[in-house]
């Protein structure tokens, strides 16, 4: 069975990563203007939901409103209870309410899910995250 587009689009895209000082990295800046987040002015301004919007856009999906807010993508899509390979998955992200991340899962590993990302280590690559911090998996309706 093949992977979704954009899961495919998302592994193309691994190892692009900030630049360190005032330089952008111009991919990046892409995935700021696919998610309509034409204020963010560098590569530093958090990015995972901007990636991700460019991943479903190019894949010839709409990504939703706010697409830069992590958590925006919990209404995205339709609700899985079992996640399978490129499914969108919404994490926490400390005490804060409004703040999270958005990433693709790939696999399940126990107590913990491997993920493939934006701004992860401030790069595109694939992390392990706790499955605690899970707020929803999403696929496309």
């Amino acid at each position: 069975m093949s992977e979704p587009k954009w899961l495919e689009l998302a592994r193309g895209d691994i190892g692009i990563a900030e630049i360190a000082g005032p330089k952008a990295n111009p991919a990046i800046m892409a995935y700021y203007k696919a998610a309509g987040a034409n204020w963010a002015k560098d590569d530093a301004v958090p990015w995972c939901g901007c990636a991700m919007a460019s991943w479903v856009t190019r894949a010839g999906l709409a990504a939703p409103a706010e697409a830069a807010r992590a958590r925006a993508w919990l209404d995205w899509g339709q609700p899985l209870e079992t996640p399978r390979a490129g499914a969108v998955a919404v994490l926490k992200r400390g005490a804060d309410e409004k703040a999270g991340h958005v990433t693709l899962f790939l696999e399940d590993r126990g107590d913990r899910i491997l993920c493939l990302g934006g701004n992860q280590g401030d790069a595109v690559s694939i992390t392990a995250y706790p499955k605690r911090d899970i707020l929803g998996y999403r696929w496309p309706v």
